[in-house]
């Protein structure tokens, strides 16, 4: 449930994400020469997700449509795959004469670190695939790494956004689901002004979290986003990191750009009584900028809601590293502020989704309700209960 974009500050190609999860992830940096390339990525200790930045000044992020099944990956697995056939994507992007789309060989890709244990494929494949993908000398050869499947199998679905300092490109792919043949699973635009991609599809509207709560979010956040980058002047970078941790006075806290995990009163009572376990509550655990003509990676992480590692330095000794890292911590802003968003778009919105902010708020006072009343009554039976042991003693 993350929120990523593109846009361009005094001329530069940008991107840009907030990754939010529903669990404390373990993160590090890796700066390493891979296939001869020098690349640094973000790595998600525990599920092996991968998003970075290359030397050629190309980078790649990428946001979810939703929650994906923990499966075995082994030979086993029985996953339907489709995909266009290059020739689409070479109309698309030109490609160098000395590169062949057709040619499915290609010693570069190493995916030796997929391994059959049980994992989540969605994101260990994703990350490997990206991985594999910033290995590219140039934009469509990074374009064809990250969409060419691993031991036959991919798990690239969500917004993806390619970029360079001359060109961005969005991939926009389904969800692996049986029963795919015969049906278009991704679509390749090429960005050439701002744009903001959350947790649904554009292209595929079925696609992604769509309706009730999940889907409200998704919209909201991307609409919130988008105005932010429309109606603010941005002249540098760290003026985006702002833009994209606001706290609004009057939006429900779930629907902020950056999420510092805000409980209701009713996801409090339900934490601390230890009845049943409480729904994860989702976080923005860190925010990332991509500087493509500079070829710098600035990591901002939460360190209430992630833990950080540090940079692992891969490089050879004596070697000049081309890329730059800029790593500090970040927090949700206690500055609290207007959304610039009309109340009416925002009711609007809350309408189409049947969410009412007003009656969420209302549940959690009868549940409090409830539960003082179920406390008193124990406290009334208690009382009485000692007072007939009083009584029995007594006689």
């Amino acid at each position: 449930m993350c929120v990523i974009f593109f846009t361009k500050v005094n001329g530069k190609n940008i991107l840009f994400k907030n990754r939010d999860r529903q669990y404390k992830a373990s993160v590090q940096i890796v700066h390493e020469i891979r296939n001869g390339t020098e690349i640094v990525y973000i790595h998600d200790t525990e599920t092996g997700w991968i998003e970075g930045i290359n030397e050629h000044g190309i980078g790649i992020i990428s946001s979810t449509f939703g929650k994906t099944k923990t499966v075995k990956n082994d030979k086993k697995s029985k996953i339907n795959y489709m995909y266009h056939d290059n020739s689409y994507v070479d109309k698309l992007l030109y490609w160098n004469n000395d590169d062949d789309p057709d040619d499915d060989s290609d010693p570069d890709d190493d995916d030796s670190n997929v391994n059959d244990e049980t994992v989540k494929v969605s994101d260990l494949i994703k990350g490997q695939q990206i991985l594999n993908g910033l290995t590219g000398a140039n934009i469509s050869s990074v374009i064809q790494k990250i969409l060419k499947p691993i031991k036959k199998k991919s798990y690239l679905e969500g917004h993806t956004i390619v970029c360079s300092n001359k060109k961005c490109f969005h991939i926009e792919h389904k969800k692996q689901r049986k029963n795919m043949k015969n049906s278009v699973p991704y679509i390749i635009n090429e960005i050439e002004n701002k744009e903001v991609f959350t947790n649904h599809g554009t292209y595929f509207s079925e696609e992604g979290c769509t309706s009730g709560v999940k889907g409200l979010s998704s919209m909201l956040r991307k609409i919130i986003a988008r105005n932010e980058l429309e109606t603010c002047k941005v002249e540098n970078e760290e003026q985006l990191f702002q833009l994209m941790n606001k706290n609004y006075r009057n939006v429900n806290p779930l629907f902020h750009v950056y999420r510092d995990g805000t409980e209701t009163l009713l996801q409090k009572i339900i934490r601390l009584s230890g009845i049943i376990s409480p729904h994860p509550i989702t976080k923005t655990l860190s925010q990332m900028l991509l500087n493509l003509n500079e070829k710098e990676l600035i990591y901002k992480y939460d360190a209430e809601h992630s833990i950080f590692f540090g940079i692992k330095n891969m490089l050879p000794t004596f070697y000049i590293p081309r890329v730059k890292i800029r790593v500090n911590q970040t927090f949700k802003t206690d500055k609290i502020v207007d959304v610039t968003l009309e109340p009416k778009v925002i009711q609007y919105l809350y309408n189409k989704y049947s969410y009412t902010y007003k009656d969420s708020i209302l549940l959690n006072k009868l549940f409090l309700s409830v539960v003082f009343l179920t406390l008193l009554l124990i406290l009334f039976l208690i009382r009485n209960n000692y007072s007939r042991f009083l009584k029995k003693k007594l006689k």
